[in-house]
């Protein structure tokens, strides 16, 4: 008997502890959601508490003093720049897949990419076998034809002879000589050169593979010559013109530089509205072809403006407002003032207050949401 209570007492064990760790389990579960549970009650609660004071307000209610904590900032008196954004690309003003000019085995490739390169440079070549052996045998018959042409030269010059014989004898050697010069020609047919100046980009071609004429062996492109083009919606027509200065940002390399616009088009597509903008840039070494751009055109600048960080700004009953801080100075306290303004143009987070402030105001920055009209409030 004393064995069997021993078993039930070692089950029970087992299964106390198998359902201890079920409960830990449920218990860390349930601190959880009461966690979330309670966060959920502050918001609300913060949200009732705020409605129930603008009720009271509106009623003429008295309500409970609660002190608000906010950071303030100050209206910026400066110059205001407002730009137009479009999207470009980068471009080469001479990118150039190099083709040859007569199709052969390619015998050679100089070039490799990424390597710097001259225009008339020889980047590749393909076989030139039987060029040569047309020159060797022109050779032969040029010198025989030479001969002849001297000798009957010395005839015609000493009486002897008849004139056509030499006639004949000139003409052939320069139909040779001319027929030497045209193959010269084609032997140079089987270099392939570099265009332009620059930067080889990519080599198609392996020895021993076929260029044909038509066909790309080498692309070349000049990183000195650089242009953005950009499609301009046809509103900012009026608004882009030639030769002005423009800002680019390149989002890739994080920099923005100066440019000028070279070029407008005079004609609008008409399957997305817009007009084609070149805009020149030098490159300082990091810029690559088909980068994308930023281009920023200014259609508006005023030296002195008064501005603030647009995420102060509010509205109600389709009016702009924001949150000032005044002081009371009989009970040397600081309040929240709905202060209204009539809002400029607004651009990369920056807004221009046409009227309704000054530089001497202060603005309610952090907490500015949280205060309304009369609270007291502390910095």
């Amino acid at each position: 008997m004393k064995v069997y209570y021993i078993a039930f007492a070692f089950l029970a064990a087992i299964a106390s502890c198998k359902n201890s760790g079920k409960d830990s389990a449920g218990l860390k579960a349930n601190k959880e959601k009461l966690a979330s549970l309670k966060e959920e009650q502050k918001k609300i609660g913060d949200e009732i508490a705020t409605l129930e004071g603008m009720i009271a307000k509106e009623e003429g209610r008295p309500t409970a003093v609660t002190t608000k904590h906010v950071t303030l900032a100050s209206p910026v008196e400066g110059s205001f720049n407002h730009y137009i954004d479009v999207q470009g690309d980068v471009k080469c003003e001479e990118n150039i897949a190099v083709t040859s000019d007569m199709g052969g085995i390619v015998t050679k490739v100089l070039v490799r990419e990424g390597q710097q390169v001259s225009q008339g440079q020889v980047l590749a070549t393909t076989d030139n076998s039987i060029l040569l052996k047309s020159i060797d045998e022109i050779d032969e018959q040029l010198n025989l034809a030479k001969s002849v042409f001297e000798k009957q030269k010395r005839l015609w010059d000493q009486g002897i002879g008849s004139q056509i014989q030499m006639m004949q004898a000139e003409t052939n050697k320069n139909a040779l000589e001319r027929k030497k010069l045209t193959i010269y020609s084609q032997m140079e047919k089987t270099k392939i050169k570099a265009p332009v100046s620059g930067v080889v980009d990519k080599v198609f071609l392996k020895v021993g593979e076929l260029a044909a004429p038509g066909f790309p062996a080498v692309r070349v492109v000049n990183l000195n010559q650089l242009k953005i083009e950009a499609e301009v919606p046809e509103t900012y027509s009026g608004k882009v013109k030639n030769g002005e200065n423009v800002k680019v940002e390149l989002p890739a390399l994080n920099k923005t530089i100066n440019a000028r616009v070279r070029a407008i088009s005079q004609v609008i597509n008409t399957q997305n509205r817009s007009f084609t903008t070149t805009i020149d840039i030098k490159n300082d070494g990091t810029i690559k072809a088909n980068m994308v751009a930023k281009i920023m055109l200014n259609d508006f600048s005023i030296n002195k403006a008064i501005t603030i960080e647009s995420k102060l700004l509010q509205q109600h009953d389709g009016k702009d407002f924001i949150y000032v801080a005044e002081m009371d100075f009989a009970s040397k306290k600081t309040y929240a003032r709905k202060r209204e303004i009539v809002l400029g143009k607004s651009y990369n987070g920056v807004s221009q207050i046409v009227s309704g402030l000054s530089k001497g105001d202060r603005l309610i920055n952090d907490g500015f949401r949280d205060v309304l009209e009369g609270d007291e409030i502390e910095f």
